[in-house]
């Protein structure tokens, strides 16, 4: 009977099989769901993060245009706005749009049914769209189809590629994510006879016969509900000549609605349950078993880390360094998997490991410490650290407690975590590891966390990795190869493994990818000889062999997209930028053109359009071993894996490093791309992906209007700010000052703040507005801006917000930090200042009062601040000798009182980096007459402690050295307090700027006779 059993069905004997029908009796031999059990598995994929969809359409070219272009410019720009909502990335994958006619048979086969691959791959059932009407497509001769082709897809010949498409993607797994729409073709009486062979085929002896029996399979699979007619109406000749149609509105809205329903099924929006951990640790697994499996000639190397393992390493880290492409990642994968397979048979040791950049969002050292302290059992979901440096302060913590229990922890490429303060300072590693710890990372020699690991006393172990030997790089060339059923000669191994570069693993294997592709056997001599020494030339030439077959300019573009962004593109965004085809390189001297002057009309068109997917697929298909993998769980982002693809890129297509003239040309180079990014991110929705680049491109134009007019966008700000101290945001202003960034900063915010009144904002709205853009304001150094702010905010609370006490707490804090911020500005404590520290005093004390009122875990540490602050305040009211209403001795039971309640909160906390801030101020309550000691003790204490949470460059760090200076100059110890004086210029002009009042202090202090003649001591020595 064969796929049917409804004699209304077609019905496969003996007297039929040669005719279109026998194709199909030959795919229904193939199912894998067979007919009759429909696939009824309801499909449901937990996800964290962001997700990328894809959708494949397949169809016939030349007749379903005006179809494909209603799909690109109106439904999927709608799906794909849902989908975002959703946290989710739509690509809709048209590989008959853009085919290059030079394509080769298998080339295009290959790609049309490996994109199915990749739908699979990424959705585990495609989303998958087919659009039938008149015609039947290209039929490849059974010459044509190669026998690796047939025995990969289980190729039937006699299908249409289209067909082919629709077996691969959706007949035979019975995919429950498909549709079929069939188009009506009575619109074709009104065509014009002439215009009539764009819309029918032309090969009416088998093509009628064959569209039947496509549509009944079709109808017989899958039910009514996803094989839907529909129909179109001619709408004359173009200005061109071409007939054109007028898709029914129906048409458009069953696609959307089928694929949202679909997509809301599979992907439903995460919920609690979702152990976004464990997910993130069986992408590392994957990679990890990955690439252990090709270490060879690493035993010695091994053996040494296992030894540190065995012994604890004076309970210090190891450090494996080595430059880029030696290894490193391939060795750490092969030590966790000699780790993780003795674990399991000995069960002593938990065995954590990350890969950074191997997997999303490896580069985000706060998740990867999230996971490590879940993994080790320390937090749940509910006590999870909510920021880095929670994050950072616990593991510092754990991993030096000697009640944890044994752990291994493989850390690679801590060079290209992202550039936080954190990650820059490892100052989640302790100086000394508990006996029950092993830490074994990962790096590039000086860089920014090996410098920091090696300022450490004890040092850490290091290990410098080896090149390989020649007996190494012969058995990983015959290995890898072999694998492919390749084999070199005895000369050709020679001639490769003579060249120099052949000891660095990642030169050897890019070269033997080179090799492995290459299908010229008699020139295969030439071919290795001709592989360029130094891994940055070679790269080069796979650039240039990637450019002749994967898309040309395309791939340059993409190359240089990739390598000026601040942090990878979207795969969304890449296709986008890329569609403007148009405007895709930088102009020749003689075609000097400015591409952001755009209509309306155009910038519409920009933002819809994508590049074909068949054009990005061959990128993808070239560049793919050389990105980040973004895998299951990825949000689409693309960066370069290696770094060393990131100087060849920069080598070849900016003429980096080069003799004066070309630098130059590189610069208008760079420049041309960072304004490309810098416009679309202007026109970009994604507010996350804006504040992540926009800045980043307008200060390397150097174009400070744009980037102040970037800067007041409150969404960005929103994203940017910090309560306590808003540290990017504050170097963006910086840069887009260039000086004066207060005065700068206060007219645009204030601006922005007339227009919310004028615009009737409100007032609940208005009143957070005051309060947040102050706080800005009192860190950039705009305290009486901050002040008017405050008090503007009081009065909403006042007159109509009924006094909530949680907003009166900031807005109290608020004036307080002005207050107390305008005192701290004079170098020298005056009685004249007195009353205003007195309001300082009193109004820290009623910030006190309220934040006491006010219940939960985040109130507590906001009352365990303030009062850190208040008792530091309360310092310089004893100093100034009290009054009548608040004595010395009154003022210093309370803010002893205020300081030994916030230590013992942020040691219940375990927040290191307040508790820092709190030991300083009791260093700074502490008489140094009587117990000079002791508070040197203290500022010591603070200082480490200080440096360990946030490194040598910090708002605390500025104040430790100040404070430290005093305590000495108040001892007479002049020289030790020029160092610490010294030492908070150099901190708060890194920090803050060297306009920003703090800064300024620090040169006045400096500019002190006694200061002044022992810097020209010390100048005088250095120069002797």
């Amino acid at each position: 009977m064969g796929c049917g059993a409804s004699q209304s069905h077609i019905v496969f004997t003996d007297d039929n099989i040669g005719g279109p029908e026998t194709s199909w009796f030959k795919v229904c031999q193939t199912l894998d769901v067979p007919k009759g059990k429909t696939n009824n598995n309801k499909l449901v994929i937990k996800r964290a993060g962001w997700k990328t969809i894809r959708i494949f359409v397949s169809s016939t070219f030349k007749d379903l245009h005006h179809e494909r272009e209603v799909l690109v410019k109106e439904v999927f720009p709608d799906l794909r706005a849902w989908c975002e909502q959703r946290r989710l990335h739509l690509v809709d994958v048209d590989l008959r749009w853009g085919v290059p006619k030079d394509t080769t048979t298998e080339g295009t086969l290959r790609t049309c049914l490996g994109e199915i691959d990749r739908c699979y791959q990424d959705n585990v059932m495609p989303f998958f769209l087919n659009m039938t009407s008149e015609r039947i497509g290209w039929i490849p001769l059974e010459k044509e189809v190669t026998p690796i082709l047939v025995e990969q897809y289980r190729w039937v010949f006699g299908l249409s590629v289209t067909e082919m498409e629709i077996v691969h993607g959706a007949y035979r797994k019975d995919n429950p994510n498909s549709l079929f729409m069939m188009r009506d073709g009575s619109f074709l009486k009104n065509v014009p006879n002439d215009k009539k062979k764009t819309f029918v085929d032309e090969r009416t002896d088998i093509a009628p016969e064959k569209l039947k029996i496509l549509r009944k399979m079709i109808s017989d699979r899958f039910p009514p509900s996803r094989v839907v007619k529909y129909s179109c109406v001619f709408d004359g000749l173009s200005d061109k000549g071409k007939p054109t149609l007028k898709v029914n509105e129906s048409f458009k809205t069953v696609i959307f609605d089928f694929f949202k329903s679909r997509i809301e099924e599979q992907y439903p929006m995460p919920d609690t349950d979702i152990d976004k951990y464990q997910n993130m640790k069986e992408s590392h697994e994957a990679f990890m078993k990955n690439r252990a499996e090709n270490v060879l000639g690493r035993d010695a190397m091994l053996d040494k880390m296992k030894s540190y393992v065995d012994t604890g390493g004076s309970d210090v880290p190891l450090v494996i360094l080595g430059e880029p492409g030696t290894g490193k990642s391939s060795l750490m994968s092969k030590a966790t998997d000699i780790a993780e397979t003795l674990s399991r048979e000995k069960g002593k040791w938990h065995v954590f490991y990350h890969f950074v950049g191997a997997v999303p969002g490896s580069t985000d050292l706060e998740l990867a410490l999230q996971r490590l302290l879940k993994e080790l059992g320390i937090v749940t979901d509910r006590t999870m650290p909510k920021d880095l440096q929670s994050a950072s302060q616990l593991c510092l913590s754990v991993l030096s407690n000697t009640h944890t229990k044994p752990v291994i922890v493989f850390f690679d490429a801590l060079n290209q975590l992202d550039e936080d303060l954190e990650a820059v300072n490892c100052c989640w590693v302790p100086k000394k590891l508990s006996p029950s710890v092993r830490c074994v990372f990962s790096m590039i020699a000086g860089t920014a966390p090996h410098k920091a690991l090696m300022k450490r006393e004890p040092k850490p172990q290091e290990l410098l990795i080896s090149p390989l030997t020649i007996i190494d790089r012969k058995n990983i060339a015959v290995t890898v190869l072999g694998k492919f059923n390749k084999k070199l000669d005895q000369d050709q191994i020679l001639l490769l493994l003579n060249n120099s570069s052949s000891e660095n693993p990642l030169w050897l294997s890019i070269a033997l990818e080179e090799l492995r592709v290459y299908g010229e056997f008699r020139t295969l001599t030439d071919k290795v000889d001709s592989l360029a020494p130094g891994l940055l030339e070679l790269l080069g030439q796979v650039l240039e062999r990637f450019e002749l077959e994967a898309g040309g300019d395309l791939v340059v573009a993409t190359l240089c997209l990739i390598e000026v962004s601040a942090r990878g593109l979207l795969e969304a965004e890449l296709l986008q930028i890329l569609a403007d085809e148009e405007n895709l390189m930088p102009p020749r001297v003689d075609e000097e053109k400015d591409t952001r002057e755009r209509s309306e009309k155009q910038e519409k068109s920009l933002k819809h359009a994508r590049l074909p997917a068949f054009k990005w697929s061959a990128i993808y298909r070239a560049l793919r071993t050389f990105l980040r993998p973004y895998g299951d769980s990825g949000d689409g982002r693309l960066d370069f894996y290696h770094r060393s693809l990131s100087k060849a890129v920069r080598k070849k297509y900016f003429g980096e490093g080069n003799n004066q003239a070309d630098n130059e040309d590189a610069k208008k180079r760079y420049r041309w791309w960072h304004r490309k990014l810098a416009d679309f991110f202007w026109r970009t929705d994604n507010v996350e992906r804006k504040v992540e680049e926009l800045p980043y491109h307008l200060i390397k134009l150097d174009e400070k209007q744009e980037l102040a007019d970037c800067l007041v966008d409150l969404r960005i700000f929103d994203e940017l700010y910090n309560v306590e101290f808003s540290s990017k945001l504050l170097s963006y202003w910086n840069s887009a000052a260039g000086s004066d960034v207060s005065t700068l900063v206060s007219s645009r915010y204030l601006e922005v703040i007339r227009n919310l009144e004028n615009e009737g904002t409100d007032e609940t709205q208005l009143c957070f507005r005051y309060i947040r853009i102050a706080n800005f304001f009192t860190q950039v150094g705009i305290l009486k801006g901050a002040l008017e702010l405050a008090n503007k905010a009081k009065t909403l609370e006042e007159e109509v917000l009924g006094n909530r006490p949680e907003s009166m707490g900031k807005i109290l804090d608020l004036t307080f930090k002005c207050h107390d911020e305008t005192t701290k500005l004079n170098e020298f404590i005056y009685m004249s200042q007195k009353p205003l520290q007195w309001k300082v005093v009193t109004t820290g004390q009623k910030c006190v009062e309220i934040r006491k009122t006010l219940s939960g875990k985040a109130h507590k540490l906001e009352l365990a601040h303030t009062m850190t602050r208040v008792a530091f305040a309360m310092n310089t009211w004893m100093t100034m000798g009290g009054s009548e209403d608040l004595s010395v001795l009154e003022t210093a039971q309370i803010s002893f009182g205020y300081i030994d309640t916030a230590i013992e909160t942020f040691k219940e906390a375990n927040d290191l980096g307040h508790l820092a801030e709190a030991i300083m101020t009791k260093a700074v309550l502490t008489d140094n007459r009587e117990s000079s000691s002791e508070q040197r003790r203290l500022y010591e204490e603070a200082h480490e402690l200080c440096t360990q949470v946030y490194g040598e460059y910090s708002v605390l760090a500025a104040r430790c050295q100040i404070n430290t200076g005093i305590h000495y100059e108040e001892c007479g110890d002049y020289t030790k307090a020029y160092r610490y004086f010294k030492r908070y210029g150099e901190v708060t002009e890194e920090v803050f700027g060297p306009d920003h009042p703090k800064a300024v202090r620090g040169k006045n202090i400096l500019n002190e006779p006694m200061y002044k003649r022992l810097h020209t001591e010390e100048t005088n020595n250095q120069n002797s």
